[in-house]
């Protein structure tokens, strides 16, 4: 059987398939989600797709990502519903607070199950990266109560990729990078690069 992660790739190098965009949705600015976040953009944007960061709304409307400027307190703008429509893929990457997923993100996700209803997001790829908040604990549940959303919303969910070599000696966590400096960086790239390549096999 041949190899999902290999098939979407092709002979010449870098992916040519621009038009394929995974929106990557995040919380807490300035703090490691935001910073795992961009690694996996880096990942996704190696494998030659597109990659749009955004932050986690207080609430999702379907304005244009022009009409939703970064907020005071955001590095990027929110997500909107259209943002959502018009990717291919979706990446959460959350932090947990008291074993919970953070209120932020717990209302993009409501609020896209509450909207999405028409299968909008059924059958495209979806992914999480859970980390520690200021009250850390419970990364596990988070992460599965992130992919039971991701599933609701009909989408395929896409895990962590194993890493070889050396690299498996460090490679501690089985469900979606959680933060220890710098591993972690390196695994959300190669977690943004894996799903982009299944974004790009399921595109086709």
């Amino acid at each position: 059987m041949p190899n999902l992660l290999d098939a979407a790739q092709p002979s010449g190098g870098a992916l040519a398939h621009q038009d394929v965009q995974l929106v990557i949705i995040h919380d807490a600015t300035g703090g490691p989600a935001e910073k795992l976040a961009q690694a996996v953009a880096d990942g996704v944007e190696s494998a030659g797709a597109q990659a749009l960061i955004r932050s986690a709304a207080p609430s999702l409307t379907r304005s244009s990502p022009e009409a939703v400027p970064p907020d005071a307190l955001w590095n990027w703008p929110s997500v909107t519903l259209g943002d959502l429509e018009r990717g291919d893929g979706v990446v959460i990457v959350t932090t947990t607070s008291f074993g919970r997923i953070s209120s932020s993100m717990a209302g993009v996700l409501d609020e896209a199950i509450d909207n999405l209803v028409s299968g909008e997001l059924s059958g495209l790829v979806g992914s999480a990266i859970v980390c520690p908040g200021d009250h850390p604990g419970g990364e596990v549940g988070t992460y599965l109560s992130v992919i039971g959303n991701l599933m609701q919303l009909g989408m395929v969910v896409a895990g962590k990729p194993k890493a070889t070599g050396a690299d498996d000696m460090a490679d501690k966590h089985d469900m979606g990078a959680t933060p220890s400096p710098g591993h972690d960086l390196e695994e959300a790239y190669r977690q943004g690069a894996a799903v982009a390549k299944i974004a790009v096999k399921l595109a086709r």
